[in-house]
């Protein structure tokens, strides 16, 4: 589904006109039917969710890995995240919208203190290699443990 935008909305890799996502249908065993959508083509979603398709959503020992990668996943691009919060909200209401990378523009960019900015986006990566590390030691734990 392609969803035209009322204004461009300009990146520094480009020019988005439209948004487009897919949007995926689940049907359970039991008759169930639900719906999500993501970024990713058809094909990604096909290929990242074949593991999982036929899987039980409550045995937790087979998906736990799965939604380990996924959260941490989900961590790295909240942290990263700088056009939406940019876009949307430019760190509003009364500056109180900030994620690390947007924060680090305010600091660095805007208020000319580099340093500073640099500082701040720094900081980011030794806290998530150490959650990497802990999350990914334990997916491999795991992983080894069902073999």
């Amino acid at each position: 589904v392609t969803v035209p935008v009322r204004a461009a909305l300009r990146f520094a890799y480009g020019v988005h006109l439209a948004v487009t996502r897919t949007i995926v249908k689940l049907h359970t065993d039991d008759g169930l039917v639900g719906y999500g959508e993501t970024a990713a083509g058809a094909d990604q979603v096909l290929t990242v969710g074949a593991p999982i398709i036929g899987q039980n959503p409550f045995d937790l020992d087979v998906i736990r890995n799965i939604i380990a990668i996924t959260t941490l996943f989900s961590i790295i691009v909240t942290l990263a995240n700088f056009d939406i919060v940019r876009v949307l909200t430019q760190g509003g209401p009364l500056n109180t919208t900030h994620l690390f990378a947007t924060y680090a523009f305010r600091v660095g960019i805007e208020s000319g203190d580099i340093p500073l900015g640099a500082a701040v986006s720094l900081f980011m990566f030794p806290m998530l290699a150490i959650l990497a590390f802990i999350i990914l030691r334990n997916v491999r734990r795991r992983a080894a443990s069902l073999a």
